[in-house]
């Protein structure tokens, strides 16, 4: 009968304790009979010395934490990150892919007004350049026939004429065909010589 108590109470002492206190219990009942000798065991009985026993360590928390999931390493939160983003920018350009097409489309329709206009315009402007060439031109060919013109109007007779079909000599006195050089040839009828009318304030 004692061999059988002896036995329950040694199967009780290697059950492990289910609370934090009875690790404190077993721990102080353990050490008391450790420090003290077989022989006083009986008489002192159990031991009141405190000791000082590490505190245990504790159990995995059973309350979930982060949406009940185990927290994930940072290189994996990164990447989702990045994928989530890049998601989002193909999403929005998926979006606004018929804005910006429509917005290219706008862009090409103006860049080819602007470089029409610009070409009516040098072709406007080469127009008026060459009107203004000939207008030029042919002001200054007026402008030489008019002083030539008033050349030939002004100059003076001893100038020979620059053109010929329209210089019409001055007339002389006497035509071509009067003037008689060298001495008259002599005749048998005297020349008659018209009076010479006398002088009011000649002498006779």
């Amino acid at each position: 009968m004692d061999n059988r108590s002896s036995e329950d109470e040694h199967q009780s002492e290697l059950v492990a304790p289910s609370t934090p206190s009875d690790y404190l219990e077993q721990d102080s009942t353990s050490s008391a009979t450790e420090s003290l000798p077989d022989n006083q065991e009986d008489v002192a009985g159990p031991s009141t010395i405190p000791t000082r026993c590490p505190q245990p360590s504790p159990g995995p928390d059973p309350t979930p934490r982060y949406g009940g999931r185990k927290r994930k390493g940072k290189k994996t939160q990164v990447m989702e990150a990045v994928e989530k983003g890049l998601d989002r920018i193909f999403h929005h350009e998926a979006a606004s892919g018929g804005d910006y097409m429509r917005y290219e489309r706008d862009r090409l329709e103006w860049e080819k007004e602007t470089e029409r206009n610009r070409m009516d315009f040098e072709r406007c402007r080469f127009d008026f350049e060459m009107r203004r060439m000939e207008a030029e031109e042919r002001r200054s060919r007026e402008n030489r026939e008019l002083i030539m013109q008033l050349f030939q109007c002004l100059r003076p007779t001893a100038f020979p004429s620059t053109t010929p079909f329209n210089y019409s000599p001055y007339p002389s006195y006497f035509a071509p065909s009067e003037v008689q050089f060298g001495p008259p040839a002599p005749s048998d009828t005297p020349v008659s010589h018209p009076k010479q009318q006398s002088h009011p304030h000649s002498l006779p």
